[in-house]
């Protein structure tokens, strides 16, 4: 008996068009009309499930930060040293936004931060600090084991490393050359790899 694979419910539906919504076109650009039509559900039952945009959008940084959970768990599951685990975590930043149509969703959200919710702009600087502090301790560990070298505090390596991904995202948007992330990304490896 052939099993038919289980549809998403409406709220899951609505958190990953929301997703994409705010990475493509930025959580402003788009209303509970446009998500309703999107999904295909009265804008009423989008209120049953997120009151107020405040609410979804919170709920959309939220997944989106246990979905970054996971990736880096992966990483590290992946093993190897730290470089390894450093390109890997940039490789998954490329493959998510490929040509640059699509965006960070921290970095969309930041664009509007001046106009978003308290609570959304928490989970926005709770999902930077996610990475920064990931990568931080891939660094510490990595120049512990002499996987890799730099100079300076990981912390502030983990800031920079993420600055520059985050922007070489726009500027690859900006100019639709993908080559921007990868040309970013190989400059940092470079910088971290062992002479």
């Amino acid at each position: 008996m052939k099993t038919v694979p289980k549809r998403p419910d409406t709220r899951e539906q609505l958190l990953v068009a929301a997703t994409e919504f705010t990475q493509v076109l930025g959580y402003n650009a788009f209303s509970y009309r446009d998500l309703a039509e999107r999904v295909g559900v009265r804008t009423a039952s989008i209120h049953y499930h997120f009151p107020s945009k405040g609410d979804l959008g919170r709920e959309v940084v939220i997944r989106h930060r246990r979905e970054n959970a996971e990736f880096m768990e992966q990483v590290e599951r992946a093993g190897g040293t730290a470089l390894d685990r450093l390109r890997r975590y940039c490789e998954g930043f490329r493959k998510s936004y490929g040509n640059g149509s699509r965006m960070c969703l921290g970095g969309m959200m930041a664009t509007d931060s001046e106009s978003l919710p308290a609570e959304i702009l928490a989970e926005v600087r709770g999902c930077y600090e996610d990475h920064e502090n990931w990568l931080a301790k891939t660094l510490r560990l990595g120049l512990a084991r002499g996987e890799i070298q730099f100079t300076g505090s990981p912390k502030t390596l983990a800031k920079i490393l993420f600055d520059a991904l985050e922007g070489a995202m726009l500027a690859t948007r900006a100019f639709r050359t993908p080559a921007r992330l990868v040309e970013t990304i190989e400059w940092h490896m470079n910088l971290f790899t062992p002479r």
